[in-house]
């Protein structure tokens, strides 16, 4: 008699809400606002697990540490969820910087709208300035009011299969969007063309898995004839001759968090997934066989080093994590009563929709 909706999440009046992570077009005044003061907040709290870093760089150090030998987070088939780890940490970070509830907005790369609110003087700022190397120099992140603590150490983009030399990156956020042979900002078309690929991952479960065989691979974008993950983070950066010779801007680099674009970046990521998820079912793979940190009963890093044994499998829903997007389904379509009693067991039928047993 109890009543579940479309994807098996139990439903009840009495659940709370939480947050909503919207366009950031949709955003109000004030969220604009709250969401910046949050990002310098942490800028000025020393981290909890590193006291020589702000809270903001410990995360920018993660995802940098997350190139070197961290088989979850990149070209792997748990990128999706370290990535919604990831974001979940640091949104939680916010609130508590901020003292508030703070939800992530996302950057529809699809919506010019989109497009031209998160690159506004209100909430990220332009474009780098060609005058001065690129720094961003407008905003309430430019250079001499954001500073970089967590470096680049100065290898290749990882975002490139064929990598640029990277000097070391400045103490300023570095953006020639828009300039670079390398990426381009996905289309609808696109995006598609990433929601239609029907299997979640594929082995050997990393960047080189066939684009058309697997979700994952399609929106993170190695081999990727489309536009994807790879190429924002490419086209936000850019490509220009440096101080120290051809380099490229800072989101094109291990350290891309510096430049807080990456959150809603990887929030529309993020909602893709939701999307998808929506689609074809609460799936993952590897369940076992795959690299250590991959499969679906893994352990990840950094988050278990410091005490969140989080697996892949725990992340396939982000209403555990106390946030949905403005752009999931109404709970209220699609409703069916159940009866017997609650079991968690989903598994794909042959269709590939999503079988519930209760």
């Amino acid at each position: 008699g109890d009543e579940v909706d479309a994807d098996c999440e139990w439903v009840s009046t009495r659940d709370a809400a939480g947050l909503v992570r919207k366009d950031a077009a949709a955003l109000t005044a004030e969220e604009r606002r709250d969401l910046v003061e949050a990002m310098h907040e942490l800028k000025r709290i020393p981290s909890p697990y590193d006291a020589k870093l702000p809270w903001y760089d410990q995360f920018v150090a993660w995802h940098d540490e997350a190139f070197d030998g961290n088989p979850s987070a990149h070209e792997s088939a748990a990128f999706l969820p370290w990535h919604r780890q990831f974001l979940a940490q640091f949104e939680a970070a916010l609130q508590t910087a901020a003292g508030k509830p703070i939800a992530l907005p996302y950057w529809d790369w699809t919506n010019p709208a989109s497009t031209a609110a998160v690159f506004s003087d209100e909430l990220m700022g332009p474009a780098g300035d060609a005058a001065d190397g690129y720094a961003v120099t407008r905003g309430p992140f430019r250079k001499g009011a954001w500073r970089l603590w967590a470096r680049d150490d100065g290898d290749p983009s990882p975002f490139v299969v064929d990598g640029e030399p990277q000097p070391a990156e400045g103490r300023y956020i570095e953006r020639a969007v828009g300039q670079t042979s390398y990426g381009r900002l996905p289309t609808t078309d696109d995006v598609a063309a990433m929601l239609s690929n029907r299997a979640y991952d594929a082995s050997p479960w990393n960047g080189r898995v066939r684009w058309g065989r697997s979700f994952r691979n399609g929106v993170e974008g190695w081999g990727s004839p489309r536009a994807s993950h790879n190429t924002v983070h490419v086209w936000v950066g850019g490509e220009f001759v440096g101080r120290d010779g051809e380099q490229m801007g800072t989101m094109a680099l291990g350290t891309s968090p510096n430049d807080p674009v990456f959150w809603l970046h990887h929030a529309n990521i993020d909602r893709l997934w939701s999307t998808w998820s929506a689609a074809n079912g609460r799936v993952y793979l590897p369940a076992q066989g795959g690299p250590t940190g991959v499969n679906r009963g893994d352990t990840m890093e950094p988050f278990a080093r410091i005490g969140i044994a989080v697996t892949p499998g725990d992340l396939l829903s982000t209403r555990p994590l106390g946030y949905r997007y403005d752009t999931d389904g109404d709970v209220s379509g699609g409703r069916r009563t159940v009866a017997g009693p609650a079991r968690d067991l989903h598994e794909v039928a042959a269709d590939g929709g999503l079988l519930c047993v209760l």
